[in-house]
Parts: structure tokens; sequence; C-alpha cells
């Protein structure tokens, strides 16, 4: 028997958290949650998870930051994150900013696996 995935749920809305949780228990994938970004963090420190779903947006620190602190700890989180976003639109900034972070990484990457060829 196969390990089923295992997915962190960050947000800071209750509702919103607790829907994802259900919904995502309900078709087999074994959920923790976290109440923000710090807690979150708490979480990947003390456990596997294969995926994080995490708000954009926190009350104090938000998914970007939650972004960067795990994949400072944890490398092979790279590309295990899904930013969501209960607000209307996002800052472009926020944006801009982590899909220029994400080319960066995505290219040293590259990098890394040519030179090992």
């Amino acid at each position: 028997m196969s390990k089923a995935t295992s997915i962190l749920v960050v947000d800071d809305n209750p509702a919103l958290r607790e829907t994802i949780a259900r919904s995502l228990t309900r078709r087999g994938y074994q959920v923790a949650i976290a109440v923000d970004a710090v807690e979150g963090l708490e979480r990947l420190q003390g456990a596997v998870f294969d995926v994080v779903i995490t708000d954009l947006q926190g009350r104090e620190r938000g998914g970007l930051w939650l972004w960067r602190k795990a994949l400072e700890a944890r490398p092979e989180l790279t590309g295990r994150f899904v930013l969501i976003s209960s607000e209307a639109r996002p800052e472009a900034h926020d944006m801009t900013l982590f899909i220029d972070l994400c080319r960066r990484r995505s290219r040293r990457s590259s990098t890394a696996i040519k030179r090992k060829r």
C-alpha cells in the first residue's frame, strides 16, 4: 500500500483553512493545518510534507515569508508550494517578487543539473 500524500494547509482564515483541509482529507490525503506562517514553519521543521498550500497574504507574515524560510531550511520543498489568496487581487509587487525568485531558483537548479552531467 502506498503512503498517502501529506499536505500542510496554512491560512489565517478558519473557514477557508478548514474547507480546504476537509476537502483534501475526503480525497485521501493526510492533512495538517497551521493558523499562520509562523506556525506553518514550526510544523515544517517538525514533520515531512509533500505539498504546502499557503495563503499568500497573512496578518503578520504571509506565504512568501513562509516559502523563503522553508526553502532555506528544507530545499527539497522547491516546487512543492501552492500559494493561494482569498483577496480579490494580490499586490502586484508581491507576485513579481515571487515570480522573480522562482525564476532565479529554477536557473540555479538547471545549472546544477548541467554540471552533474
